[in-house]
């Protein structure tokens, strides 16, 4: 039932897979988050930017499957990502609920951007697929709504993109890497 309000000019969400098929780079990422804003601001990539965080698991298997933070644009964010919990869990499946993170973020989010008709950004870092469907169970005990039925993802990511410029980063690596990182 929460919401993350976003009243600065840009806001920008970084959504991170934080399962063991990362491998280091969850850490990593994890590590150099703190500086994004700094550098954001720095080189006035965009005017007003706040920066939401979010760390995603796989809801069909991990305790903390979806974890969100508030838009914020000072060392709030550091707070924020002390909170976060690596988990690196993940179901071994080749997907994680990224879908569920899209749900969120297209539905739980207020953002003055959108009154102004400008869109956030939002840039997924993973290395799997995501389901099909968001799954309404999955909606109710995590996020704590009450849907009817699942959603085809397709049209939870289209919904996102009418709030955000949507980007997946996915960190090239060959699948002997991926599987050693899993395998550990």
């Amino acid at each position: 039932g929460k919401i993350r309000e976003c009243v600065n000019e840009t806001p920008i969400v970084v959504a991170f897979d934080v399962t063991r098929s990362r491998g280091k780079d969850a850490k990593y990422v994890y590590d150099k988050m703190p500086m994004l804003m700094g550098q954001v601001n720095m080189r006035a990539y965009v005017p007003g930017p706040a920066i939401s965080f979010a760390a995603i698991g796989d809801a069909t298997v991990d305790q903390a499957p979806l974890q969100v933070g508030q838009f914020e644009a000072d060392n709030r964010l550091d707070a924020v990502l002390q909170n976060m919990w690596l988990e690196e869990g993940g179901g071994g499946t080749g997907q994680e609920t990224y879908e569920l993170a899209a749900y969120f973020y297209a539905r739980h989010t207020k953002l003055e951007s959108l009154s102004r008709g400008q869109k956030g950004y939002f840039f997924f870092i993973g290395d799997e697929g995501f389901y099909p469907k968001v799954s309404k169970d999955h909606v109710q005990r995590i996020i704590g709504d009450t849907l009817r039925a699942d959603i085809d993802s397709k049209e939870i990511f289209r919904e996102l993109q009418e709030r955000f410029h949507v980007f997946f980063i996915y960190p090239h690596k060959t699948w002997e890497e991926r599987k050693d990182d899993i395998d550990a």
